[in-house]
């Protein structure tokens, strides 16, 4: 063999039941050869290259720190690794011309990130977040930097979304008794106080309730395991009931799930929610403002002061959003800056009304002074002083109907249309007395822009659904 060539020559024993091969040299066609070992998961070592007897794994100091052993000999059998250790970092080996092995490093990474992604399934935000920066500090495949990228992306997402839920009292689920009552009814919580003669209890959001010993029949306690299957069994039933469930429709059951400590089944809906509405995060953002919104239109509606607070809480925590939009448009007509204008409603072509002969007013008793008519009131008889009571009492109707469309009860859609009818009607009555004569024009003008005001809310509320 001439000098400048060199064999590989591979001789696999059996030493121990293990795999093992003698390396004589490491030149030209040899190299090809240790390739194909390297990517069998085999560590091939260079001639001179340290040399272990055992596997890596069972060195005790780590391989920085260990002193280097003699050269080994040629002709001298190595060991090769065994499955579970392959992949592990071999030292001087990493140097070989083949493909290099994950080194420790990278596996940490790896291992950090699928921690990581297990814990925002579980919305257990805190501990993720502390997987991910240890990740943060090592280095990596590309692949894997995306991987860590991509679940930091999630972790900020999911933080957006689980702000501003409320927490129930209750949602650990421990220390909760059932207080059955002699009447048949029942009431859950945790006992905060209790005497020789009531019971105290704690329940939903903080509210207390006293019951009376006499009239109680038990106290049983409740197991968390207990109260998270019917919480859980009441959101699968819920699910069920969506034939067509969209993003906004999971996010609010899992903010359900939230609420009451259900934080698996809360992420399991989340993950759902993302696949169904990739912009899930602005949704929301939307659907926050408009809960928001409505209860500020409630309350500017009925000229209540605390509207300007809400106001202000929609514009900084929202100010990017439809909503922001329709606050600043509704704080300028509240201000008088802006008129409560609205598109009208396409009605259906109806036959001009008959017009309105007003009957010649009666004169004065002889010997009598003529009283001047109330306010905004036309002398009694006429047509006009009949426009002007039907038109009083739409108005009162109308209002009533606005009292009761409060938002968040079941008939509050309902009750706003009627509202509406009833405004509309009203403003018809007051215009149609003015045409017909009826006098004190300046106050029924103020009763025509007050029933114009309470439209305009109460349509702006019928656009909320």
């Amino acid at each position: 063999m001439g000098k400048g060539c060199a064999v590989l020559v591979v001789g696999v024993l059996a030493v121990g039941g293990a795999a093992a091969f003698v390396v004589l040299s490491d030149a030209g066609p040899a190299r090809e050869a240790r390739s194909w070992l390297e990517k069998q998961g085999v560590k091939v070592p260079r001639p001179g290259a340290p040399s272990a007897a055992t596997p890596p794994a069972e060195k005790a100091p780590k391989a920085e720190t260990s002193k280097p052993k003699a050269p080994a000999p040629a002709g001298t059998a190595v060991a090769a690794p065994s499955a579970p250790e392959r992949g592990k970092s071999w030292g001087p080996l990493e140097a070989s011309s083949g493909p290099k092995r994950p080194s420790a490093t990278a596996a940490e990474l790896a291992k950090a990130l699928e921690v990581a992604a297990l814990l925002l399934r579980r919305l257990d935000l805190e501990a993720a977040a502390a997987e991910l920066a240890k990740a943060s500090t090592a280095d990596g495949p590309a692949d894997v930097r995306e991987r860590a990228a991509a679940l930091l992306d999630r972790l900020g997402l999911l933080k957006r979304l689980v702000a501003d839920v409320p927490r129930n009292e209750l949602a650990s689920h421990e220390g909760v008794v059932t207080v059955s009552l002699a009447s048949g009814g029942t009431r859950e919580g945790r006992i905060v106080a209790e005497d020789s003669g009531s019971v105290t209890i704690q329940g939903d959001y903080g509210i207390k309730a006293k019951f009376k010993r006499d009239d109680i029949r038990s106290i049983e306690k409740v197991t968390p395991a207990q109260r998270q299957a019917r919480f859980d069994a009441e959101v699968m039933a819920r699910k069920r009931t969506l034939e067509k469930p969209t993003g906004l429709d999971l996010y609010r059951l899992a903010a359900y799930c939230l609420e009451n400590g259900l934080l698996g089944r809360a992420g399991t809906l989340l993950e759902e929610a993302f696949r169904l509405d990739a912009d899930l995060v602005k949704t929301v953002t939307e659907f926050r403002a408009r809960s928001l919104y409505k209860v500020y239109l409630w309350l500017r509606s009925r000229g209540d002061k605390r509207a300007g607070g809400y106001a202000e809480k929609l514009l900084a925590q929202y100010p990017d959003t439809t909503w922001a939009a329709e606050v600043r448009t509704d704080e300028e007509v509240a201000r008088g800056a802006r008129r409560p204008v609205l598109e009208p409603d396409p009605e259906p072509e109806s036959p001009a009304a008959p017009p309105v002969v007003e009957a010649p007013e009666p004169g004065p008793a002889p010997g009598k002074a003529p009283v001047p008519p109330r306010a905004g009131k036309a002398p009694a008889g006429s047509p006009a002083s009949a426009l002007l009571e039907q038109a009083e009492k739409a108005l009162a109707r109308a209002h009533a109907h606005e009292e009761a469309a409060e938002p968040e009860k079941p008939n509050a859609d309902a009750e706003n249309g009627k509202a509406i009818a009833a405004f509309k009607e009203a403003i018809d009555l007051f215009q149609r007395a003015l045409k017909a004569g009826a006098r004190n024009k300046a106050a029924i003008d103020e009763s025509l822009e007050d029933a114009q005001a309470s439209l305009y809310w109460c349509k702006k509320r019928q656009k909320l659904g």
